[in-house]
């Protein structure tokens, strides 16, 4: 199975690649194309998509200096936490983001 994106095919085996792949780096584009493929492929709403995309993009900036494929549940339950201590953190926002994290955890990154 692969995925097909401007910079080139993505195979189901590359997850490993966005493994060191932090904020700091120029690689953030590139899993940020990743999502919007495997988002596409999967036949999911297209009004979705930009909401999947800014979430693993906010998650991902929230620690910076971490790579993404360091990245574990303690760190999804502390970005949720800083959600839900912003004024505007809606219950509907923190399902969001949690539901976009685990598109990325299991169908981007190919995490269990």
């Amino acid at each position: 199975m692969s995925f097909s994106i401007a910079s080139g095919p993505i195979k189901a085996s590359t997850p490993s690649a966005f493994r060191y792949l932090s904020a700091r780096g120029r690689g953030i584009h590139t899993l940020l194309k990743a999502v919007r493929t495997v988002y596409r492929a999967q036949h999911r709403k297209p009004q979705l998509e930009p909401v999947f995309v800014d979430w693993v993009q906010r998650f991902v900036r929230f620690f910076p200096a971490e790579p993404v494929g360091s990245l574990n549940q303690s760190h999804v339950r502390a970005f949720l936490a800083h959600l839900s201590s912003q004024p505007n953190g809606t219950p509907e926002k923190r399902e969001q983001a949690r539901t976009a994290l685990r598109f990325l955890r299991v169908e981007v990154l190919q995490q269990v």
